[in-house]
């Protein structure tokens, strides 16, 4: 499941070793699960019946309803399901928050589905963990652009 992926930076030698999960392999588990498709279901049709205000669900905006009148759509393969993820990025010193003492920071990129109730789209069986990134220090904006490359790359194709 999870996979080695070397980090492109130009001029430099290769220093990280990057972890990932296959993001088509992670999509198509969790769509398989008995749950997953009916938790969707329930609670766009929750979101779809509330009143206007308060707007409790990014589903509410204005915006969504201007662009995505409906989640399932018709194609010529049969139907789709629009998903919307979202990424989470945080950084931690798995030696504590101490000021003093040894410091590292290792990062993690998870993904989650908004697609869900906000108190289920959390729980770490439904996150998509990205990517685990290696200490001892985080990475400078070429190096972290060099990382979510191939993860949104692979957005693309899917």
């Amino acid at each position: 499941m999870g996979q080695t992926q070397m980090v492109y930076q130009p001029h430099a030698q290769y220093k990280r070793v990057y972890v990932t999960q296959d993001f088509e392999e992670w999509i198509s588990w969790f769509l398989l699960l008995s749950h997953v498709k009916k938790l969707i279901e329930d609670w766009t049709e929750q979101v779809r019946n509330a009143p206007l205000e308060p707007v409790f669900d990014y589903q509410q905006s204005k915006f969504w309803k201007k662009t995505n009148p409906d989640k399932v759509e018709p194609n010529s393969q049969g139907s789709f399901l629009k998903l919307i993820l979202s990424l989470y990025i945080n950084w931690f010193n798995p030696f504590g928050n101490k000021l003093s003492g040894r410091q590292a920071s290792f990062g993690v990129l998870a993904l989650t589905c908004l697609d869900m109730p906000p108190h289920l789209c959390l729980q770490t069986h439904h996150l998509f963990l990205a990517g685990i990134i290696p200490g001892p220090k985080e990475p400078d904006m070429i190096m972290m652009s060099n990382i979510l490359k191939p993860l949104f790359e692979k957005f693309e194709e899917v």
